[in-house]
């Protein structure tokens, strides 16, 4: 299964023995998942009722405008059920919730989620990601439109609450060698983002040496040419990491992102000195 559609199904409240159970089903990508049923889905250990919600969000079935009557007043706004028609004002709140997750930005998915939201401190992030939680979000929403009063914190982990703009704002990366955040400007943001998780990999896996500096990474990582043999050896072994599942694999993917939680936000990296041992980086947190 690809990482894209391994994060989706993520957002989507699966747990990783439920996607490993979706993959046996020989799905592989977005395009696979429209042949996938909801029994398909329970028979992978999943409940029926979020199978169906699944089912629908990657094989909607079309329609025309259906116009609904309001709900009334105290009927959770997050809850009113709306007819399908391929249109962000038609859609309902897990769809566009999923949509906005997989990085749909234009303004009228935003107006559509807005109504939703009201402005309020109503979206959780996946922990120790960037990554947007529907299933929580949609939880924490309603809550909300229940007329209780949204917390500074949510739910087992106590992911702090943010607004829609606070959710959309740039996502900070991390150094894949420090795990430190990465400033605008960093000479590792130049490293494609798929170079970036290979190098978290090599880290976590054990494959990088001790007596080589950052600058030796970047130079061999930076640029759209081959990789050298060493890089060309590491990928191969992340990509059997990837289809056998490997959380090294899994981690390496979120590695490139930093982390809100233990972390301090004021920790970066300008620069990264000649001579710096990775030994040395990989003891900094």
């Amino acid at each position: 299964m690809n990482e894209e559609l391994k994060a989706r199904l993520i957002s989507l409240g699966l747990t990783e023995d439920q996607i490993n159970a979706v993959t046996e089903l020989g799905v592989t990508d977005e395009a696979d998942m429209a042949f996938v049923t909801d029994n398909d889905l329970t028979s992978a250990g999943i409940k029926p009722i979020a199978a169906r919600k699944i089912v629908s969000v990657f094989n909607p079935r079309p329609s025309e405008p259906v116009f609904v009557p309001a709900p009334a007043p105290s009927t959770p706004v997050s809850q009113t059920i709306v007819v399908q028609s391929g249109r962000p004002e038609d859609m309902g709140l897990q769809e566009l919730l999923t949509r906005f997750a997989g990085g749909e930005r234009t303004i009228d998915y935003l107006n559509a989620i807005r109504k939703y939201s009201r402005n309020r401190r109503v979206f959780v992030r996946i922990p120790n990601s960037d990554i947007l939680d529907v299933v929580g979000t949609m939880e924490l929403i309603n809550f909300a439109d229940g007329g209780d009063d949204v917390p500074e914190y949510w739910g087992d982990d106590e992911l702090p609450t943010e607004t829609l703009e606070e959710i959309m704002r740039q996502s900070f990366f991390a150094n894949p060698i420090t795990t430190h955040r990465l400033p605008k400007g960093n000479a590792w943001l130049k490293v494609s983002e798929q170079r970036r998780i290979l190098a978290a990999y090599a880290r976590i896996a054990g494959h990088l040496k001790g007596n080589e500096d950052e600058f030796t990474l970047l130079d061999e990582l930076t640029g759209e040419g081959e990789l050298p043999p060493r890089w060309k050896r590491i990928e191969k072994s992340y990509g059997n990491a990837l289809r056998n599942n490997d959380p090294q694999a899994v981690e390496a993917q979120v590695a490139i992102r930093w982390s809100r939680k233990g972390s301090s936000r004021h920790t970066t990296e300008d620069t990264f000195p000649r001579g710096r041992r990775i030994v040395d980086n990989i003891d900094e947190r």
